[in-house]
């Protein structure tokens, strides 16, 4: 589980505090209209995919991996 002794937050906290990074992110990638992966909506919520609110599972790690590879591959081929 997560140390909250070292980040100084509680839980909902530090829930918060990923929600804003990911929204300000999201606007800048718009404003500086740049392509984002964002694998959020895949893997939020599902506790197969996360050992505590932050780190990955091994089947995480790879869920996001195959997010990461199927996104990139249609960039390149979006891109020939």
């Amino acid at each position: 589980m997560i140390g909250y002794q070292y980040q100084k937050m509680n839980h909902s906290n530090l829930v918060k505090a990923f929600k804003k990074t990911d929204e300000i992110i999201k606007e800048v990638s718009l404003e500086k209209e740049a392509h984002m992966i964002d694998p959020s909506q895949q893997l939020s919520g599902k506790s197969i995919y996360f050992k505590d609110h932050v780190h990955t599972t091994d089947k995480g790690s790879y869920q996001l991996a195959q997010i990461i590879v199927e996104d990139l591959f249609n960039i390149i081929r979006n891109n020939d």
